[in-house]
């Protein structure tokens, strides 16, 4: 990656858009170049505008976030914004970046924004990506570094490589961890060691279970072999088959039995059917009175049914003549209202006219306002003009008075800053001490952790031996017990053969041993014949035995080599860990952490915040200082003017009425005026209107009187013919009166469902009589069932079936819950053999990952003393010719030893000095000795991290400082090899330094220049 132009605004210290045009360089064909500034000006921020531009992040261990670079003396609404044009390989792109930015008066910030371009040998630009993840995804993808490896290779700071170079193992070792991601290998070593304890204890857990699901199907003090088991297993089956027999029987009866309880029921259930026909037949007998009552009072409500429509009909004309008459009376009502409103509004007309001088009075003062309009505007203007320059002085006075305050405030601060400085400083000092001190007591705990580990494993197995030696001494005696019975019961038995062999033997009949025909003295046999089933039995036993014997010794074997191996690891720590106390010294090593969390907490706080705010307070006051000053010399001119303004409005005043200086007070006035007249002509037309108004409205309800009261009349002939035709048809139907009408037209919504009453009475009737007769025929010549004997008979057999069941059951599930068990055990089995063929392997590579090896030395630090290597070879190149061949970069302690109780990890280095012909410390070497080293160990180590990231080309390097400490003729050296970096302009070089010696060295700067409002401009010199 080489840049091409880089523009930045509101960035740093870069207030104003700034553009650093790297064209120019290459242009001219210059490759080396010097960035020159004072300290403090920006010359970093240039850096870390590249940085941010490509990954979203700026540079360092812990990336600031870009929105705290934003330049705080830049307009308020202009946000941070970078762009940079660069090139990777023969194509050139562009990504511009903006953090997130939130603007004055807006609730919400603006979104970050990312937007990356490619620009085409004509010019013409393509987008690629627009948004920040994947323009950071391509960006990456492009220049083939992450954002750690840019910062390692393209800026090298002179100042940590020299603290590299002498510091010890510790330091170094961090370093280069953090430079090559080895702690993937410490991760290894951890996650091999989590292996074999997660092994161990998968081992253990499955031992445990193992002897928790035995206990289950055998006693404690029985053979829990999986041939134990499985006999045992039998006798269950056996026993639990035997129970289902007799469970079997006793169903077959319960069947039987319930057979004799079903023809039983059945006819119980005949018996009963005939007692509800009969007792619901005399129920409905006895509705017959009911039922009479029922049909007199259907008669009635059907002959008011017949006359209904000439009693709605006198409801009707009734309810019309009570509506006709409320109407006459509301009408009258509104005569009356009419007449009143008609009297009030002419006496409000008389009163209006009254009031005529009055409103001509309002019309003149409306005219006279309207006159003074121009004057009130021209007062109003140059009033409203003072008031402004008076805010304007009072505002130039705060700021005054607030400026003040603040550059106290700032001093104050200042001098706080200052004390803390010096407190922090001492506390930095003894970080080295309390490190090395950390570092030693780390080592002598894990030590003792050791030691600890393995006496407890040694006393462990120790223990399991003494066992297994007891289990094997016992099995060996069985084995020899039943090994001698079986002997002894083989010779019995074959003793006992000739005597059988005798039985058969007859005269002249050849004997089937010796052929013989005489057998003067035969076998007799004996009273404790063995039989073969018996000898058969003797001889498994004693196989038995034997596999058990041979089993107990494997073990025993096996236990004695892994005590043999606990041991001698427990030898191996003796002499490191035996009678020390390892509790005092965690405690120690406690105190020493607390100690060294503080000295580093003070040493960060010192240069990450103390520092730079001291630095910026004293910026601060100076800016404060100066901004005091002007706004002293603003509030006095402010103040002269406010006396001018005020002295012209004093004689405006003289023609103006006290309430009328102002516009608004004016058209108050004007509007008052206005109103005035309005509202008086108003009310006058209005009462106008109410009189002519109220005049018709009494002609009207008039009318509406006398058209209520003809409706009544009408009404009332209709009632009286309706009333009398009801009268006739009431005559007729023999009811006495209305009130007897209304008592039998209550009955009418029930008089449908009386008369369905009355037809089914009739058919449920009959249907029950001949329901009767048919279950009385059902039970002729049947005996009722004494069911209560039938049923408990029943019950009887059903307990007994119920408990054989459950008996059955319960056999039956703690038989299958033992087979289930038997064959976890089975599995266990396999898991514990598997487990220990898994075991062996896994713990033998975490022990030599982890240092128990040859060397003692673990797998990160291995990788750690290669890249060491790897470094110095590079370094070596350019320091030989920096040096004229004398020094040359020498790793020491290659061969691991112990010192003091720590591990020499071989990360130190000596200086090989060839005009002497011996090494001495890197701490010997002069301030440009020591310069030129760690500029060859910063090259060489931006050589190695490119190689590791698959040989990137390197096209742009930074080198920040430390050019100070060389004299003359070492600075030649150093710039003919920096001069070789950037050879045939392949690659831009650019040194970060304010030293004098290299502003006449160097022709082509570029100028970082602060100015007095502290914001600075970058320009480039020379070109």
């Amino acid at each position: 990656m080489k840049p091409l132009k880089l523009e930045m605004t509101a960035f740093g210290p870069y207030a104003e858009k700034t553009v650093i045009d790297f064209n120019r360089l290459q242009e001219k064909n210059v490759s080396l170049f010097l960035i020159n500034g004072k300290t403090g000006s920006g010359k970093s921020a240039i850096f870390a505008a590249m940085c941010y531009a490509l990954y979203n992040e700026l540079p360092g261990d812990e990336p600031t976030p870009a929105e705290y670079m934003r330049c705080h003396l830049a307009d308020e609404k202009q946000g941070a914004v970078v762009v940079l044009s660069f090139t990777v390989g023969k194509k050139s792109y562009r990504v511009e970046r903006q953090p997130a930015f939130k603007k004055p008066g807006n609730k919400n910030e603006t979104a970050a924004k990312a937007v990356l371009w490619e620009i085409h040998e004509d010019g013409q630009e393509e987008l690629l990506e627009e948004k920040v993840t994947a323009v950071n995804e391509r960006i990456k993808e492009l220049v083939g570094f992450d954002r750690r490896q840019f910062c390692q290779v393209v800026l090298l700071p002179q100042g940590e490589f020299r603290e590299f170079l002498k510091a010890d193992t510790s330091e170094k070792a961090k370093l280069l961890s953090k430079l090559f991601s080895t702690g993937i290998y410490g991760d290894v070593i951890k996650s091999l060691k989590e292996k074999k304890k997660e092994l161990a204890d998968k081992l253990e857990q499955a031992i445990k279970e193992r002897s928790v699901l035995v206990k289950d199907i055998l006693a404690d003090d029985e053979d829990n072999s999986a041939e134990s088991i499985k006999e045992k297993l039998l006798e269950e089956e056996k026993a639990a088959a035997e129970y289902a027999r007799k469970l079997e029987a006793a169903d077959k009866e319960l069947k039987h039995a319930q057979g004799e309880l079903e023809q039983a029921k059945a006819a119980d259930d005949k018996f009963r059917q005939r007692e509800i026909a009969k007792s619901e037949y005399e129920a409905k007998c006895g509705e017959k009175d009911k039922v009479q009552q029922v049909k007199l009072v259907c008669q009635r409500t059907a002959a008011a049914k017949e006359i209904k429509p000439q009693w709605d009909n006198l409801s009707l004309s009734e309810e019309n003549k009570t509506a006709a008459e409320a109407k006459v009376r509301r009408a009258e009502t509104a005569v009356r209202k009419a007449q009143e409103a008609l009297d009030r509004a002419r006496e409000g007309l008389e009163l209006q006219e009254k009031k005529s001088p009055v409103r001509e009075e309002a019309v003149r003062e409306l005219h006279r306002l309207e006159g003074l309009k121009e004057k009130v505007g021209a007062y109003a203007a140059m009033r409203g003009l003072y008031e402004l320059r008076l805010e304007e002085l009072e505002s130039a006075q705060q700021e005054l008075t607030e400026t003040r305050n603040k550059l106290e405030v700032s001093v104050k601060r200042k001098e706080k800053l200052e004390t803390e400085k010096l407190s922090l400083e001492k506390q930095k000092a003894a970080t080295e001490l309390w490190e090395n001190k950390v570092q030693q007591l780390i080592d002598e705990v894990n030590v003792l952790i050791s030691y600890e580990t393995a006496k407890s494993e040694a006393d462990k197995q120790a223990k399991i031996v003494e066992g297994l030696i007891s289990r094997s001494k016992a099995v060996e005696e069985a084995e020899t017990r039943a090994e001698l019975a079986c002997r002894q019961l083989q010779a019995k038995w074959f003793s006992c053969q000739a005597a059988v062999l005798a039985q058969q033997l007859g005269e002249n009949m050849p004997c089937p041993v010796c052929g013989s025909l005489n057998h003067p003295n035969p076998a007799e046999a004996l009273a404790d014949h063995p039989t073969e089933e018996a000898l058969n039995e003797a001889e498994t036993a004693s196989n038995k035995a034997r596999k058990l014997s041979e089993a107990a010794k494997a073990k025993l074997s096996k236990g004695q080599q892994d005590l043999a191996a606990a041991e001698a690891k427990l030898n191996a720590f003796a002499s490191k860990g035996e009678g020390r106390d390892r509790n005092a010294a965690e405690a120690e090593l406690e105190n020493a952490r607390k100690e060294l969390e503080a000295a580093q907490k003070a040493a960060k706080r010192l240069t990450e915040r103390i520092l730079p705010e001291l630095q910026k307070e004293i910026e601060a006051g100076q800016l404060l200082a100066a901004m005091a000053a002007e706004a002293e010399k603003k509030s006095e001119a402010r103040a002269k003017i406010v006396i001018e303004d005020k002295a012209v409005i004093e004689n405006n005043e003289k023609g103006l009425p006290e309430d009328c200086r102002s516009m608004d007070d004016w058209q108050k006035k004007c509007s008052g005026a206005a109103e005035r007249k309005e509202k008086l002509e108003r009310d006058y037309n209005m009462a106008v209107t109410a009189a002519h108004q109220s005049e018709q409205a009494v002609a009207a309800e008039t009318a509406q009187l006398k058209a209520a009261r003809d409706l009544a009349s009408d009404c009332e002939s209709k009632r009286l013919a309706a009333e009398e035709e009801f009268a006739r048809c009431m005559a007729e139907k023999d009811f006495a009166s209305k009130d007897d009408y209304r008592k039998a037209l209550q009955s009418l919504p029930e008089l449908e469902k009386w008369e369905k009453y009355l037809q089914s009475y009739e058919k449920e009737l009959y249907s029950l009589q001949e329901r009767l007769k048919a279950a009385d025929e059902a039970v002729k010549g049947l005996t009722p069932p004494d069911m209560k004997s039938i049923s408990e008979a029943v019950r009887e057999k059903e307990r007994e079936v119920t408990e054989l069941n459950q008996l059955v059951g319960g056999r039956n599930r703690e038989l299958e819950l033992k087979r289930k068990k038997a064959q976890e055990i089975f599995a266990a089995d396999e898991k514990i053999d598997r487990l220990q063929k898994q075991y062996g392997p896994a713990a033998r590579l975490a022990e030599v990952a982890d240092g128990v090896n040859g060397k003692n030395l673990n797998f990160e630090n291995f990788v750690l003393r290669s890249c060491l290597e790897d470094i110095a070879d590079k370094a070596n190149q350019r320091l030989r010719q920096m040096s004229q061949n004398r020094y040359e970069l020498q790793r020491t302690g290659k061969n691991q030893k112990k010192t003091g109780g720590r591990k020499n990890l071989g990360l130190d280095f000596v200086i090989y000095d060839s005009w002497s012909g011996d090494e001495r410390p890197v701490a010997t070497l002069s301030g440009g000795e020591s310069f030129i080293t760690a500029l060859a160990i910063a090259l060489g180590t931006a050589d190695i991290v490119m190689e590791y990231s698959g040989g990137i080309k390197l096209e742009t390097v930074f080198i920040d400082e430390g050019f100070g400490t060389l004299d003359p003729e070492m600075l030649d050296k150093a710039m003919e090899v920096l001069g070789q970096l950037s050879y045939g302009g392949s690659r831009l070089v650019g040194i970060i330094s304010h030293v004098r010696e290299l502003v006449e060295r160097i022709d082509v700067r570029l100028d970082v220049i602060q100015k007095g409002d502290g914001t600075s401009e970058a320009k480039f010199v020379g070109i």
